[in-house]
């Protein structure tokens, strides 16, 4: 049944002074890989002189910029890449925010936010802004280009990415990136409908659009590049691949609706259906918990069917998995949550 959205400054007022325990992550990925990367702190300096340059000295969007820390999402969920992989998808994270807060936060752009029509017309410029560095059909197009165009930060921010993912990435990466890159984009669109709608959607509404706008998806898309292998089209498009690249964005979209709670509130549509956090967290953990056991299973398979690709595919497995404890590591420390906790082992409780 659906139920009425509140709205925003509602749902805070209801929730305000509930305690909350989060499940013990740490415990549910404790056989999976974990690290820093070593080039976190050039990266920091890197992010440090670059992003207000892109975003406008002192602006709202470099301030909410900064408290994400993309530096230490890339190096927590890429421990083991090269530094210009790293930096690659510490843009990628940082392009993802920023876009997105154009679209669903009327702090930074109230006339997109709250206009489906100006909505529309932002992601259509979007999309053809993208297809000009990923698209084959375009990319000469745009290498011949005058590059004087005067375009919005959100649209500029995505250049150091579309930039290296044009020359380094294969033909059939590029395919993989772009397609995952237009479905966040337009999953954008079905949530922007929802929200103005003035109707909360049902759980089964809810969690395909949320799988398509958290950006997972979008990011798991780089896995390749990221650990340096290239599985080739045929394996690309085996189905425990694709297991893996589902499982991985369920686990961390969750988990990033767990984490990020008190900032945007998406654990609300839950909260409507058991009108108490604790039960919906917990629906959460069990099914993040399900997700990780087909990852594991679909892993498994893999190793098994393809022994003669069995070095690509553990690092690809590991890159899929770095990913998910990564998640843990930068969401407890990034001052965009601020946590308060150091680790998720079921004791850590906030009060919102």
């Amino acid at each position: 049944m659906r139920k009425e959205v509140m709205g925003s400054h509602d749902y805070v007022q209801t929730l305000k002074g509930q305690k909350l325990r989060f499940p013990d992550f740490d415990h549910l990925l404790r056989t999976w890989p974990r690290g820093m990367s070593p080039h976190y702190e050039a990266l920091k300096k890197i992010h440090e002189e670059e992003l207000p340059q892109l975003l406008g000295p002192g602006s709202k969007r470099l301030e909410a910029a900064i408290a994400a820390e993309f530096s230490l999402n890339a190096a927590t969920w890429w421990p083991t890449s090269s530094f210009d992989a790293v930096r690659f998808a510490s843009y990628l994270v940082a392009w993802l925010y920023v876009w997105d807060n154009e679209t669903d936060s009327p702090e930074f752009n109230q006339d997109v936010c709250l206009n489906l029509e100006a909505g529309e017309k932002f992601r259509a410029e979007t999309r053809e802004h993208i297809k000009a560095y990923l698209d084959d059909g375009n990319w000469g197009r745009y290498r011949q280009r005058p590059r004087t165009e005067k375009i919005s930060s959100a649209l500029a921010s995505f250049n150091p990415v579309g930039e290296p993912a044009a020359f380094r990435m294969t033909s059939g990466q590029r395919v993989l990136f772009l397609r995952q890159l237009l479905r966040f984009v337009q999953a954008t669109a079905y949530e922007q409908r929802s929200e103005l709608s003035g109707v909360a959607p049902t759980i089964d509404e809810y969690l395909p659009t949320r799988m398509g706008t958290s950006g997972v998806e979008t990011i798991s898309a780089c896995i390749e590049y990221m650990v340096n292998i290239d599985l080739g089209d045929c394996l690309r498009a085996d189905p425990d691949i694709q297991t893996i690249y589902a499982e991985n964005n369920c686990i961390i979209s969750m988990m990033n609706d767990v984490f990020s709670l008190r900032r945007e509130l998406r654990l609300a549509v839950l909260y409507h259906e058991y009108q108490d956090l604790q039960p919906a967290m917990g629906q959460i953990y069990e099914i993040v918990k399900a997700s990780v056991s087909r990852l594991d299973s679909a892993a498994e398979r893999l190793l098994e069917r393809y022994p003669d690709r069995r070095g690509d595919l553990e690092a690809f497995i590991t890159g899929a998995k770095t990913m998910c404890t990564g998640n843990i590591q930068w969401s407890i420390r990034n001052k965009r949550y601020n946590l308060g906790f150091s680790k998720c082992d079921g004791t850590a409780e906030i009060v919102i």
